[in-house]
């Protein structure tokens, strides 16, 4: 969903069995407007979200594939992002992503599954796979990027990450980067 004006954009409800999202592909709910960018919910017994994706065809497009939340630079905010599953792969660059590059604060990620695996690297756009909130500025607006990022809330049974692969709150603008929350029964960190 996408708001450029006054409004909010919508909320997304994914439902499903299994859920594949590659090559480019995306779940977005964006504000590029003076309103909020809208909740998105995806619940499925798989989820996989696999790079790399192609090279963006202009500055609009996404460098990743994946579930993203964007709070443009007079957008109010952006929407928590919850994913459910039981499975879920994030790989080669794959990302679940919430920004804000302006004066709303970035939405939550906030995922719970049995099995979570982040791994591999999108050499085309220096993409690691993760879970990642973030804030950033454009060009000539850092004035405007004062938004926080976002909370990551990730509750696992067995979470590995691997080659490259994050989960990461972070700040490239005046906005404080968000507090990253971890349960698993099991956590694997390796390069």
């Amino acid at each position: 969903t996408y708001a450029e004006s006054f409004g909010n954009s919508g909320s997304i409800d994914i439902q499903a069995d299994e859920v594949s999202i590659a090559s480019g592909a995306f779940v977005g709910a964006t504000s590029f407007g003076f309103g909020l960018a809208g909740p998105i919910t995806m619940v499925a017994n798989s989820i996989d979200l696999i790079g790399p994706n192609p090279a963006p065809l202009s500055p609009f497009d996404l460098p990743f594939t994946g579930i993203a939340s964007l709070s443009g630079v007079i957008g109010a905010g952006g929407g928590t992002v919850t994913v459910t599953a039981n499975q879920l792969k994030i790989l080669d660059g794959a990302q679940i992503n919430a920004q804000t590059t302006g004066l709303g604060d970035g939405g939550q990620v906030i995922m719970s599954a049995d099995d979570v695996t982040i791994s591999g690297f999108d050499p085309t756009n220096a993409r690691p796979a993760g879970i990642v909130t973030d804030t950033s500025a454009f060009a000539g607006f850092s004035g405007f990027a004062i938004g926080r990022a976002g909370e990551i809330d990730i509750t696992a049974t067995d979470l590995t990450v691997s080659d490259n692969g994050i989960i990461s709150s972070q700040s490239s603008s005046f906005g404080d980067a968000g507090s990253v929350i971890v349960h698993a029964d099991s956590a694997t960190f390796t390069d």
